[in-house]
């Protein structure tokens, strides 16, 4: 189905698109089937609708969602390598509280691997980004958890070796809850935040 996502998604009709997005977002709700999701180049297809083709903040926030919900352990070191900061980056303009909500989120999964601190440090853009979501009207999409905190703090004041430090001296290092699964009411199933 990923793929086939992927094919009716080359398109420019928002509808086309917004469908795709839910499509892969109600499937991204399954734990089982994360791993092989993204194996079928479903990060990249939500990408593809999210930077480029989509103009529509609610297909660009669907596609937040099914990111969201395909990062977890298992899928984190794999999600890295399709570029998925440059995407948060880019969804993190967007004027929608939840989709800032979404993307403080996600960046706040990222930076609890080295991969992902370096993959967040590397560029302007994505820092740029990251602390676009200051903006938000929502403290805890400011500010984020400690981690993310300490990520912001230490960019700031240029500590490059703040991002040599080991994965596992992370406070609470890669923890993912498990997420339950709500509706947007419109028949979209996803998980939200962690808590």
């Amino acid at each position: 189905v990923p793929r086939l996502m992927s094919e009716l998604s080359n398109t420019y009709s928002e509808n086309t698109l917004r469908d795709c997005a839910k499509c892969l977002c109600n499937l991204s709700c399954e734990d089982l089937l994360a791993d092989e999701i993204v194996k079928q180049q479903a990060v990249e297809t939500l990408m593809m609708i999210c930077m480029v083709r989509s103009v529509s903040d609610e297909t660009k926030l669907m596609c937040a969602k099914a990111l969201l919900n395909l990062v977890s352990v298992e899928t984190i070191s794999t999600i890295l390598d399709t570029g998925i900061v440059h995407a948060l980056a880019a969804l993190s303009s967007q004027e929608s509280e939840e989709t800032m909500h979404i993307c403080a989120s996600l960046f706040s999964m990222i930076i609890h691997t080295g991969a992902g601190r370096v993959e967040i440090a590397n560029r302007s853009s994505t820092l740029g980004g990251l602390f676009s979501l200051m903006r938000s009207k929502n403290t805890e999409t400011q500010v984020g958890d400690d981690q993310f905190k300490f990520l912001c703090q230490n960019v700031l004041s240029l500590n490059e070796l703040y991002f040599d430090i080991p994965d596992h001296l992370w406070k609470g290092s890669m923890s993912f809850a498990t997420i339950p699964r709500k509706s947007d009411g419109n028949g979209t199933l996803w998980r939200f935040a962690r808590n």
